[in-house]
């Protein structure tokens, strides 16, 4: 089993236009390895295209759980919005990204803007997030959906990242999920999800290539299904 790596990545997402894309979901408690080369066999040519590395998420929400009820009730239009960063969980984080995830129906966009460093612990509250947004760049816009929303959750799991060899599909598949209340008093403890063994699959390409993707999709044989990692969280961490 390829091991995570656990430095922080030079490689976080700058700023940038970004298109919408479909995303399918898929999971499965299959053997790690045996996914793996399922993978690897697949008739588009899957090719690994980073290391294993860690990612780290912190979810926001009003208090009345706005984004989760969405989620929860299938609304078809909805936002999403988290800190991500990869790497060490706690400590300076030195590249984190902020990112606003657009879902309209199956298909969706992450706008993607940076922020300044900042310590992550586990008491990281609603206001170290307003204090990192104050010192960050940002549109007037997305300082007022921050304003009133907190940190909830936050989520880390070990990602593997593939891309099909014609370039329009991109495939990762996550492990070790752990989940944390945010803010945490004392030391980070995390909650895992159970079974500890499933495997979240995500396949993501340009809306224009759906009619073709059933043909490698449907070769996978595993269970393609709504997974919210951010409604897993609140799942396991409020109810």
């Amino acid at each position: 089993m390829a091991s995570a790596t656990d430095s922080q990545s030079s490689t976080a997402k700058p700023a940038e236009p970004t298109h919408f894309r479909y995303e399918r979901k898929f999971t499965t408690r299959w053997p790690y390895r045996e996914v793996i080369a399922l993978i690897k066999r697949n008739a588009a040519q899957f090719r690994e295209i980073y290391e294993e590395r860690y990612i780290n998420n912190v979810y926001f929400d009003d208090l009345d759980f706005g984004n989760y009820f969405a989620n929860d009730d299938g609304i078809r239009d909805r936002l999403k919005t988290r800190i991500r960063w990869y790497g060490i969980l706690s400590g300076l984080i030195e590249r984190p990204a902020l990112e606003i995830k657009v879902k309209r129906g199956w298909a969706g966009e992450k706008p993607t803007f940076r922020l300044a460093p900042f310590t992550m612990g586990p008491r990281f509250s609603s206001a170290d997030a307003q204090d990192l947004f104050r010192r960050s760049d940002l549109p007037g816009w997305i300082h007022q959906r921050v304003l009133t929303e907190s940190p909830m959750v936050i989520n880390r799991y070990a990602r593997r990242y593939f891309l099909s060899a014609d370039g329009h599909c991109r495939l990762t598949i996550d492990r070790d999920l752990r989940f944390y209340r945010c803010p945490f008093p004392g030391a980070f403890v995390p909650r895992f999800f159970e079974p500890r063994e499933t495997l979240i699959i995500e396949m993501k390409y340009a809306c224009k290539g759906d009619l073709g993707i059933d043909v490698f999709s449907n070769s996978f044989r595993f269970r393609m299904c709504k997974f919210s990692k951010y409604a897993t969280g609140i799942n396991l961490l409020y109810r």
